[in-house]
């Protein structure tokens, strides 16, 4: 591919000008065109000392390090500051996307879970955040207790629970018979 082939996108390029100009300023056509070429060369002579470090290092593959090298080769270490900057965000953000992709995939796998494999993960996590704030209460703090009648019910698999909700109290059905 010829030197001549290779260029920047013209609509990107036109749109970035136009921003750093003041409002009522208008750029003639050659001159963005001019502008345009300064930013093609100035991307190929960077790339080109990029790569002469890389090669000096003996690898085959350029890294942000090699791009910042060339910078300071070429003399332009007033980028060097706001460009190191900008490569610790992009890894920060690097490691958010990684991250979110992790739990998504986690939450995916949780979806394939039963019904009594979620509520036994649910009773874990629960019991284990109990522990934690336990563990961090004070000794002399009253620590609270759960009504004796809940506890039989979080126990209870959820189809019992739903048996026992479906079925009547025979003390209401009593109570309800006394009425009429």
């Amino acid at each position: 591919m010829a030197d001549d082939e290779i260029s920047l996108p013209k609509a990107t390029m036109t749109r970035i000008i136009k921003e750093r100009l003041p409002e009522d300023m208008k750029i003639a056509a050659e001159a963005n065109e001019i502008i345009m070429r300064c930013c093609e060369e100035f991307v190929h002579m960077i790339a080109a000392t990029a790569n002469e470090v890389s090669e000096k290092e003996k690898k085959s593959t350029l890294t942000p390090e090699h791009i910042l090298k060339s910078l300071e080769e070429l003399g332009f270490t007033s980028y060097l500051d706001n460009l190191n900057a900008a490569l610790e965000e992009w890894k920060e953000d690097k490691k958010e996307e990684k991250k979110a992709v992790k739990e998504k995939k986690a939450a995916r796998n949780n979806a394939n879970m039963s019904p009594e494999e979620m509520l036994a993960l649910q009773q874990q996590l629960f019991q284990q955040a109990k522990e934690r704030t336990l563990a961090a209460a004070p000794a002399a703090a009253p620590q609270p207790t759960a009504p004796a009648a809940a506890a039989p019910a979080a126990e209870q698999p959820v189809q019992q629970q739903q048996q026992q909700q479906q079925e009547p109290d025979a003390a209401v059905e009593a109570a309800e018979g006394a009425a009429v």
